[in-house]
């Protein structure tokens, strides 16, 4: 067997960074010495301070600690949440910007992947910046140091499920998560590729009533 390799250590200290772009996940990205680097929770056009979170040998990654220059494009995200769960990566721009990064994304994506370019695009289909979400599937733990059953998206870049107790992007679910959460003290088994960390995942729907 060969040998761990072993993680790169991480410098130490803030960076600056000028933000060029967006990844398609919805990171900022910057080169610094010629390298990519991508940063999390920066915008394009921005001049940031930030921490390496990783180092590879193509690219490396960050999180933003300090906008020294904000984006025009940036408004406060509606979930106190944001930043900590994974269940959504833009709610730092606006929303009619995300639309239009999103449709670029899907363009990009047909062009170099289907080798393909749409002949007309239509309007994309929109609707309110909060409660828009019909669909969400959500992970399902016990935690028993807590005694708490958490059901959530999971936190971004983690397997821990985020500790939540409403969503703005579906809040209609608020209910049908207690309603779903395992009584504590009722013994459920839930299977998992760790036999050591029991988790599951729930998938809730919301289907507004015919008109």
């Amino acid at each position: 067997m060969g040998r761990r390799r072993r993680k790169k250590r991480l410098p130490d200290g803030e960076f600056s960074a000028v933000i060029e772009s967006l990844s398609h996940d919805g990171r900022g990205v910057s080169h610094i010495d010629g390298k990519t680097v991508f940063i999390h929770g920066a915008l394009p056009g921005e001049r940031v301070l930030f921490n390496y979170s990783y180092i590879g040998k193509s690219h490396d990654e960050g999180v933003v600690r300090e906008i020294l220059e904000p984006s025009d494009d940036r408004v406060v995200p509606i979930c106190e949440k944001f930043g900590v769960c994974g269940g959504c990566s833009l709610q730092h721009m606006r929303s009619d910007r995300q639309i239009e990064f999103k449709q670029q994304s899907l363009i990009d994506a047909l062009q170099r992947i289907g080798q393909t370019t749409p002949e007309n695009i239509e309007p994309p289909i929109t609707s309110h910046p909060s409660g828009y979400r019909k669909k969400a599937r959500l992970g399902v733990k016990y935690v028993a140091a807590r005694k708490k059953v958490l059901i959530g998206f999971r936190e971004r870049g983690s397997s821990f499920i985020t500790d939540v107790d409403r969503c703005p992007t579906s809040p209609r679910f608020a209910s049908s998560i207690r309603r779903a959460a395992p009584t504590p003290g009722r013994k459920r088994t839930c299977r998992s590729r760790s036999r050591s960390k029991p988790t599951t995942t729930l998938q809730l729907f919301h289907h507004s009533p015919e008109r």
